[in-house]
């Protein structure tokens, strides 16, 4: 589907989230719950540092699932990959 680039750019500026050690972090999070009231939450993203770009999603259910209480769990796991440099 086509997006024009001035949509393109919105979306990165409110998706940018803060970081040290020259990374372009970007992630969004989410939650809902189904019809049977299982919680959900998600936190999917990108980031570029130099040439490199890797793309990024992970979801979470269970009580109380969320996208915020998922984040730092993802980030952490970014870190000990190499993908985000440690802050």
């Amino acid at each position: 589907m086509p997006v024009s680039g001035q949509a393109q750019r919105v979306v990165r500026d409110i998706t940018m989230q803060e970081w040290t050690g020259g990374a372009d972090y970007h992630g969004k999070t989410g939650s809902c719950s189904s019809a049977d009231g299982t919680q959900h939450g998600w936190w999917v993203g990108f980031m570029t540092r130099g040439e490199q770009r890797h793309v990024f999603a992970a979801n979470i259910i269970g009580k109380n699932a969320n996208g915020r209480a998922l984040r730092p769990m993802v980030e952490k796991a970014l870190v000990e990959l190499a993908v985000l440099p440690p802050r």
